[in-house]
């Protein structure tokens, strides 16, 4: 018998990483945790008046105004002032799932 109870956690608390991203690289393997990036965030942020451009939405913090890529890096974008733009995080959320989203 067992001195303790085994841990449980049930299958709608388990956290699992989507399968599509399973083989990419963490952050900073991808170049965004050096003080380059960091700048180059702030100065679009600052830049699009910590705006949403999608909505129009005031972002109130640095966790919920993100900086995107309007071309994907992985479809040849790069990190240029051009092609970055500041979203909230739901309207990036939404973009990301488009992006990923196989075509028919």
């Amino acid at each position: 018998m067992p001195t303790r109870i085994p841990s449980h956690t049930p299958p709608r608390l388990r956290q699992r990483r989507p399968a599509a991203d399973v083989n990419r690289p963490n952050a900073a393997a991808r170049g965004y945790c050096n003080k380059a990036w960091y700048t180059l965030r702030k100065q679009i942020l600052v830049r699009d008046a910590w705006t949403c451009q999608t909505c129009g939405r005031i972002c109130s913090d640095l966790r919920e105004a993100q900086v995107d890529h309007i071309v994907p890096k992985s479809a040849g974008g790069g990190d240029t002032p051009e092609n970055l733009q500041c979203l909230c995080l739901r309207c990036h959320a939404r973009k990301g799932i488009h992006e990923r989203r196989p075509l028919p």
